[in-house]
Order: C-alpha cells, then structure tokens, then sequence
C-alpha cells in the first residue's frame, strides 16, 4: 500500500512526482476537473497522479506537461522525481514497437470478447511493461484498476490477489457510493480471516469464518472478491492487473478462475503476467488457462523479442540522440 502524499515527500527528501503535478497543476490556476477536461482524463486518474496512487507513463506525462505549459525544467523535474518511497526516480519508460500487443490490450479494454488476457514470455523481455501500459490506458479510459504482483514462496494462499485487494481497500470511499463501502467492509473482514492463523475474524453476516466448512468459506470469499469487484467499476468498469502468475499459489488460481467463470465480462476484465520458462503445462496455472481456453474466455499472447528496429527505437528514446552517436551506444547495444 503506498504512504500518505506527507509521508512520500518525507522520506524521498524532496517533492514526489504527484506533489510536483499538484503544484504545477496550482500554478497553472486549474483545478483538477479542469486538467481533466484538458487531457480527456478522468478527474479519478488526475487525482491518483497527484496521490502517488498510478504510475505515470511517458505518454500521460506529455499530455499533462502540454497541457500545464510547462517548460523543459519543469518536464525533467516531474520524470525525475519519485512516485512513491519504493519506486525508482524514473518515469515509465517508453513502449517501443509491441503494435500487436498494444492492440491485444485496447482489444481487451474495448471488449466483447474474452474477458481475460495472458501475456507470457521469459524474465525481462516486456511483460510488466505492457501492464503498464494496459494501467495508464484503462485509467486514462474511465475503468478502476486494482493490481497486484506475486511474490515467490509468499505463504499467503491467495497472493497476489490479496496484495491488489488490500491495496484497493485502502483507498478512499466516495460518500455517493456507500455500496462500494458496504461491500468493502465485508471483504476486509473476509480477507482478515483468511490472513489470520487463527481465522477468529468475523466473516460477514455475524458469521466467524472458522464455524464454516473450508469449501463454504472459500465460497463466501469468492463471491465477496466478485461483488466488491463489481461495486468498485469506473465507468467501464474495473480491471484487474496480476502480475508473475507463475508464482500464485492454487487457491489463489481457483479464484482467479472463479473471477473469469462468474464475472459480468462487461463490468470486469482481467489481464495478467507469466513467464513460460516456469509454467510446465501440468502446472496450476496451466490447468486454469486450458479450462478457461475452452470456455473461450482467455487470450493468450506470447511475447516475442524486439526487432532490430524496435530495439534502436526504444535505445534512442532513453538516450539523448548526442550521447549515442558520440558513444556509437545503439549499434553496441542492438
């Protein structure tokens, strides 16, 4: 979960990014809703920007930098600073090439079709990347994006569910939408109980989940994850970002199947992250994505290596074009 915006600033010994929008934003004499309305964002992406609550991609800090007037100063300072205490002084860096795999994502996001898709691919060729991607876009969009990564051998059985759970509990309730605070409460419950060793947590309705049979009480988890999911929506709904899947324990993929099986496809999308190298088809994961395979609910798009071109593309967009031909760095690297 990330710190309070003071907290940020604090320990990052400087402004975060969203501290520098905000007050960019301020200097410029605009509200959020008018920024929004300038960048054709929604006023909830603006706001979780100035949070340190989404990451900002090279795409929506140029949109926002033309859109506050900001100088050349003004655009280093924003991509160097920090979104969050544990985040890298860096902004996003850019996507270069991956026209397929963009496609596949605004495919998703536009729907009908599948309500669930897969990127898989070895450790570092791109994957976490597009989730990016797929963040900003669907944020930029309209939709409410809870993500979450797992961890390996992490002893939560419902990893990395749980993590992007807790991280959207967190979050402020709107009071036009006591729903989503209703639904909320009852998850929080739910999840506290299946965290605690004990299971002495109430569970919704007065019931203590350790009077329930383990199949009954997974039930009640799954449906409270599937309501909440659904009361939370934006105004095309939610997505749901997982990422290293290959790590997610068998509870946590019974949900996951459970969220593609039982979701409202219009309200709920889901895309995650594997890596290949790790999934033998015998595996969890792989009996999940073959069930959900033939009830043609998935996509799954296999990564490839970048071209030569793409490669260059994307080496000159992170070093200044001087230093490369002074240090002949692109040829080297591709």
């Amino acid at each position: 979960m990330y710190a309070s915006e003071q907290t940020q600033g604090t320990r990052a010994g400087r402004p975060t990014r969203g501290e520098l929008l905000r007050r960019y934003r301020r200097l410029a004499g605009l509200t959020q809703e008018a920024l929004a309305e300038r960048t054709n964002y929604s006023v909830d992406y603006i706001s979780k920007l100035e949070r340190g609550q989404r990451r900002l991609a090279a795409a929506a800090l140029d949109r926002l930098a033309e859109a506050l007037g900001l100088g050349e100063a003004e655009i280093a300072a924003l991509r160097g600073a920090r979104g969050h205490p544990d985040e890298p002084e860096t902004v996003t860096r850019p996507l270069a090439g991956r026209e397929r795999e963009q496609a596949e994502l605004r495919r998703l996001l536009a729907g009908p079709g599948p309500s669930v898709l897969l990127l898989v691919g070895e450790p570092g060729i791109g994957k976490t990347r597009l989730l990016d991607e797929a963040e900003a876009l669907a944020a930029e969009a309209g939709w409410y994006v809870v993500r979450g990564g797992c961890q390996p051998r992490t002893l939560d059985p419902f990893a990395p569910l749980t993590d992007a759970l807790m991280t959207s509990l967190g979050q402020p309730v709107p009071p036009d939408r006591p729903a989503v605070r209703l639904h909320a409460e009852r998850l929080g419950r739910l999840l506290s109980a299946f965290g605690d060793d004990d299971a002495g947590s109430p569970a919704g309705n007065g019931q203590d989940a350790a009077q329930l049979r383990p199949e009954s009480a997974r039930h009640l988890l799954f449906r409270a994850v599937t309501d909440y999911l659904h009361a939370v929506a934006g105004e095309c709904g939610t997505l749901l970002i997982l990422d290293d899947l290959h790590w997610a324990a068998p509870d946590a993929l019974d949900l996951l199947r459970s969220l593609a099986f039982t979701a409202d496809s219009a309200t709920l999308r889901i895309i995650g992250a594997y890596r290949d190298t790790e999934t033998p088809a015998d595996a969890p994961l792989g009996a999940v994505i073959a069930d959900l395979a033939r009830a043609s609910l998935v996509r799954v798009l296999t990564l490839d290596p970048l071209a030569e071109a793409e490669a260059t593309q994307l080496v000159t967009q992170l070093i200044p074009a001087e230093d490369a031909r002074r240090h002949a760095l692109v040829p080297a690297i591709v």
